[in-house]
């Protein structure tokens, strides 16, 4: 693009990309013909971004009017380099389950691509290439237990035998009448055997002492 004077204006690159630039090349020790090929910046730039890093840091680099990137154009990231969409697309091809974050990680891990999760989200999205999130399904409360008991006390009585073991060997059998409506045990009875005989014994002393109830 050429700016009034007819003459072509410098591509402007935004603080932090330029900061990446610098200290992942120095980190991976890359060689400029290197940072030129990945990063699609002229050689000049990138020699001057890196003496102005060894100068001043990091404060050098993240300076927002560099008098090399056209002062009056608004700070902007490039756009993802087409090398990096590749690898991003085949990819996600390759691993049709992963999601944007599995993509970077995976780019990150075999390829050492300095390629931000941002970029790979936006290179999927517009390659049309975004697994859509299933809407999530609502879950079915558990049936909440109704519970019931008789409003008087005598209406109904309900039975329960119990075993359990006392010492290592003996079996013990506990026959019990309980009254539905206050949960109170009218009638039992401890044994070393279950039978009918025994049931009707803890029953008819219920009777006795209780009387009868409505429903059993």
């Amino acid at each position: 693009m050429k700016g009034p004077s007819g003459r072509r204006r410098r591509p402007r690159y935004a603080p932090d990309f330029r900061l990446k630039v610098v200290r992942t090349a120095l980190e991976k020790d890359m060689t400029a013909d290197e940072v030129v090929r990945l990063y699609h910046i002229g050689k000049s730039t990138w020699q001057k971004w890196k003496a102005e890093y060894q100068e001043g840091g990091e404060e050098a680099l993240l300076k927002e009017n560099s008098a090399d990137e056209g002062a009056e154009d608004k700070a902007k990231t490039p756009t993802t380099p087409p090398e990096w969409r590749n690898h991003v697309v085949a990819t996600k091809r390759q691993f049709p389950f992963f999601g944007a974050q599995r993509v970077w990680h995976w780019l990150r891990r075999t390829l050492y691509l300095p390629i931000t999760p941002r970029e790979v989200k936006e290179t999927l999205r517009e390659e049309g290439l975004v697994t859509p999130v299933p809407p999530k399904r609502r879950q079915r409360r558990a049936p909440v237990p109704k519970r019931f008991e008789r409003a008087q006390p005598n209406q109904m009585w309900q039975s329960d035998i119990t075993m359990f073991t006392i010492g290592k060997t003996e079996r013990v059998y506990l026959i019990g009448f309980m009254d539905d409506h206050s949960r109170y045990l009218v009638g039992w009875g401890l044994y070393t055997s279950q039978s009918g005989d025994l049931v009707l014994e803890v029953l008819r002393n219920a009777f006795a002492t209780y009387g009868k109830p409505l429903e059993m």
